[in-house]
């Protein structure tokens, strides 16, 4: 029915350039339908028809799409991620609007969709994600030598989960939190890959602490500079070779 109606296949193809929020659609998408199977299956079974119910079963779904025993171990652990991502969190999401705001509530959000992942991690996300971080000769031209390959969008929750990899859970998320907007671009030569990210927070001092965290936690040779909100990181341009970590 989603896709009879909504369209879904246009919608993710316009947006191939912006995997978060392309992930935020999946989880409207994939929260929405899995919060109409479980009151499908709970409408059918005696006195269960109750909020109290239907919140009892969260962490059994959290744990149901958790289950990773049948997942390849060769696939790395991003992708495992992002794949159970709008199952757990966006069933959570489509709780919450149903709760709050009803079934026209839910319809409404189908015009206009969360525009981040951070619309799905946090309750009432009061920004718009900044957009054009990275100029068209950004995108277009990396170093001497280099392709464009493609750009993206990472989100908070991509900051997040490359956070986490070096530090710990809660110190990852709280850093995450001040994301703002970001644009990525990646270039080839050979084997060899490129990138410029630039990465907007709520404020400097969101940013100055992303900086520093960054550094400890990540072994990649990269260059990184702060301008105000705003964090570039580059990796094989000639001053990130020259930086040495």
């Amino acid at each position: 029915l989603q896709d009879e109606n909504l369209q879904l296949d246009k919608r993710m193809k316009d947006l191939k350039d912006n995997g978060d929020r392309s992930l935020a659609l999946q989880c409207l998408l994939e929260g929405e339908a899995t919060l109409v199977m479980v009151r499908v299956v709970l409408a059918d079974l005696p006195g269960a028809q109750s909020a109290e119910i239907e919140d009892s079963l969260a962490p059994l779904l959290s744990a149901g799409a958790l289950e990773r025993s049948n997942i390849p171990k060769e696939m790395p652990d991003y992708f495992v991620d992002q794949l159970f991502f709008p199952y757990v969190e966006g069933t959570a999401y489509a709780r919450r609007i149903v709760k709050e705001k009803g079934w026209a509530g839910m319809d409404r959000l189908w015009r206009n969709p969360p525009a981040s992942s951070s619309e799905i991690l946090h309750e009432g996300a009061p920004f718009a994600p900044a957009e054009n971080l990275l100029d068209t000769a950004e995108t277009r031209r990396g170093p001497d030598g280099f392709h464009p390959l493609y750009a993206d969008t990472i989100g908070e929750w991509g900051v997040r989960f490359l956070l986490r990899r070096g530090m710990e859970m809660g110190q990852a998320d709280a850093l995450a939190a001040g994301w703002r907007g970001d644009r990525i671009a990646f270039f080839g030569s050979g084997k060899s890959v490129a990138y410029i990210w630039r990465i907007r927070f709520d404020s400097p001092g969101s940013a100055g602490r992303f900086e520093t965290a960054w550094k400890s936690a990540r072994k990649k040779t990269e260059t990184i500079r702060r301008a105000g909100t705003d964090v570039t990181i580059t990796a094989g341009y000639p001053e990130s070779k020259k930086a040495g970590g």
